[in-house]
């Protein structure tokens, strides 16, 4: 291995002495080893590189006393088999070939020398030197530009310097072919022998885009346009067209036009540049002007090979056209009925991103037919078969990507999620799926939670329950925060002389403080208050707890006694979507807090803080995620059962069990109050 790196390295006059001492040291501990450094040693010495201080006699005497080296020195010895012979014959045949042929070919270029000055050298003359130019002839190694030019004239300075004047005369001479003999040309498959000198000649000649550019300028940019499009250049890009991209757009759109517009007659499953302008942001204003025509022009039923190709013009369009247009193009493109079912999947999800309202009931619609259909709509954000732009998903409204996760959900679970392996179809879908269940749940606006709680009631995706509920949660948590206001000065050192709340918080903690209050004095005032909160015999006994309305109304009589001026409390009060808490406390119209009531015996004991208090209370952006859960305590025997485990034996075990239900973000602003008025 080292050996190889050190490849075309000069080696020191004594390296074969030193493999040879080093040969003899390790032969007892690493005899492998040694056999080796023998073999090196040996061939140094039939060689140019090493040889200093060794001869045959000296090498036989050093191992003479040592079995393993005087062995391996006698098959080192042995006539080499007739086979190898012939094959060292070969060898040495081939580097004679290759000899002759490089002198043969640097006596051409010699005999060329004044044509090359006089810029009339043959083209395909030129056509060599530009390869060696690229780095693109064979035996002339990486080097590129004027140094691999150099490589293959073996350095003779004056033939050098002819080469790059012939170089740079190519793009002056009478010979050079009009742009749509450049494009028949690679519609053959051919390439112009003056295609790759004409590029070297404008690199050479460190062209610039000038603001008052002549006209022949101009058609010497068209044709070096034409020549790098239709060139095979690979990843090289000259200076001069990067800044045509930004100083001349337009001219770089119409060659590109001209170019992609022929290579889609032609059939081309790969076009050049395409990728680019979806995905290249220097390209934004190519896309812009070509886009629309090439979609326009694009076959209606195309190979499997040219959806990529489809997929980079829709994307391009999305990002840079004009949206009414493209809007129009896509409709009348997905009436037509003849066009395959992959092809119809990249329009039709088109129009789900431009235009989703009227596009998601057909996306729905097409992906109900097939998995094979779902797996051609989740690839319309695929990037060259292997994973999608996260930017790209930014396009898709919610309702959008409610569809999108629908679909992809539909094929693939999260447990396909790991980011290792082989990227499958399936693996791609439940990707999709879960980068716009994030995106949905990071963000604040209703909808995203309306959207989320549609998806977690979705059947089919039940594999996804675990993954949508957590991302509902977290999105109740971003919509509560983006709603908190921060209070002014003012208002804090209002509320640090306990005068008046200056936010939902300060709300929520004054509330709790009161309830707790009022709990204490409940359970154990002198008045015996626990009894308002049940039905009582003709003696004045209690009997069974009252309505769970009668319960709260008898709070909230105490409550409002205790409530500081400016803070109102009233039962039913109404939050988004028309819901009820069982009561609202506010201050003022600016904020309030929800506490949503419960007897222990109610069946939704253990579920209504989570589906009534987090979901649809605590929500509305008036409270800012605060809410209380209030329970009344009437004994342990009347203890709706819990989803597991048992009864809870006292108020203080049932405030923990459902405390433990919140997540820590949760816990935050969601409190638990159980009064015991159980007598």
């Amino acid at each position: 291995e080292l050996k190889e790196r050190l490849c075309n390295a000069e080696r020191p006059l004594d390296s074969g002495l030193w493999c040879l001492d080093q040969a003899v040291s390790v032969v007892g501990s690493r005899p492998w080893v040694a056999e080796h450094l023998l073999e090196e040693a040996y061939r140094s010495l039939r060689g140019r590189d090493g040889p200093e201080g060794l001869t045959l006699e000296l090498i036989s005497d050093r191992v003479a006393v040592n079995n393993v080296l005087r062995s391996k020195l006698g098959r080192l010895l042995e006539p080499p088999p007739p086979e190898l012979s012939e094959m060292e014959q070969q060898l040495e045949q081939v580097k004679a070939e290759l000899e002759r042929r490089e002198t043969e070919e640097l006596a051409y270029f010699r005999s060329n020398r004044a044509a090359l000055c006089e810029n009339r050298a043959a083209p395909a003359l030129l056509y060599q030197l530009a390869e060696a130019y690229f780095g693109r002839h064979i035996g002339t190694g990486d080097a590129t530009g004027r140094k691999g030019v150099a490589n293959l004239l073996r350095g003779e300075q004056d033939l050098v310097q002819a080469a790059l004047h012939g170089i740079r005369g190519t793009i002056d001479r009478p010979d050079i072919p009009e742009v749509g003999e450049i494009l028949e040309l690679r519609q053959q498959d051919k390439m112009h022998y003056l295609c790759l000198p004409y590029l070297a000649g404008m690199a050479e000649k460190d062209v610039h885009v000038s603001e008052s550019i002549s006209c022949q300028e101009l058609h010497r940019f068209r044709t070096g346009l034409m020549f790098f499009l239709c060139g095979f250049m690979d990843d090289h890009i000259p200076e001069w067209y990067g800044e045509l991209l930004s100083a001349r757009p337009d001219m770089v759109a119409d060659a590109q036009l001209q170019y992609t517009l022929a290579e889609m007659k032609r059939g081309r499953d790969h076009i050049d540049r395409l990728y680019q302008l979806a995905h290249d942001p220097g390209y934004a204003s190519i896309a812009e002007r070509i886009s629309l025509p090439l979609l326009r022009a694009f076959p209606t039923r195309c190979r499997a090979g040219q959806l990529d190709s489809l997929n980079y013009l829709l994307w391009a369009a999305i990002q840079h056209a004009d949206r009414k247009s493209l809007q129009k193009l896509i409709e009348r493109k997905t009436a037509l009925r003849s066009m395959n079912p992959a092809q119809m999947a990249q329009w039709i999800m088109a129009g789900l991103v431009t235009s989703s309202e009227n596009y998601r009931c057909q996306v729905r619609e097409f992906g109900a037919n097939s998995d094979t259909h779902r797996r051609h709509l989740v690839d319309f954000f695929d990037e060259v078969g292997t994973y999608f732009r996260e930017d790209l998903l930014n396009y898709l409204d919610t309702p959008a990507a409610s569809v999108v996760v629908g679909i992809a959900g539909s094929i693939a679970g999260p447990e396909f999620l790991p980011a290792t392996g082989r990227v499958t179809p399936a693996r791609k879908a439940a990707l999709l799926t879960h980068k716009l269940i994030g995106r949905t749940a990071a963000s604040p606006a209703a909808k995203s939670g309306e959207t989320l709680d549609s998806l977690v009631a979705d059947a089919s995706l039940s594999r996804w329950q675990f993954v949508l509920a957590s991302a509902r949660d977290s999105q109740l948590v971003v919509s509560r925060d983006s709603l908190y206001r921060h209070p002014s000065p003012e208002r804090v050192v209002s509320t640090l002389n306990s005068d008046i709340p200056s936010s939902e918080g300060d709300l929520a903690a004054l509330l709790m403080d009161v309830l707790d209050n009022l709990a204490c004095g409940i359970r154990n005032g002198n008045t015996d208050d626990w009894s308002q909160y049940w039905n009582e015999d003709p003696q004045g006994r209690p009997t069974t707890p009252k309505h769970e309305d009668h319960c709260r109304d008898a709070l909230l009589s105490d409550l409002r006694g205790e409530l500081p001026k400016g803070v109102d409390a009233q039962p039913e009060g109404q939050y988004a979507n028309d819901k009820r808490s069982d009561i609202r406390v506010s201050f003022r119209s600016e904020f309030s807090v929800p506490i949503e009531a419960k007897k222990n015996v109610h069946r939704d004991l253990w579920t209504a803080m989570h589906n009534q208090l987090i979901r649809q209370y605590a929500s509305d952006p008036d409270a800012g995620g605060y809410g209380i859960y209030l329970v009344f305590w009437f004994g342990p025997q009347f203890t709706s059962p819990p989803p597991r485990d048992g009864r809870p034996d006292s108020p203080a075990e049932l405030k923990k069990r459902l405390e433990e239900t919140l997540t820590d973000e949760q816990s935050r602003k969601i409190a638990v109050c159980v009064i015991d008025v159980s007598g």
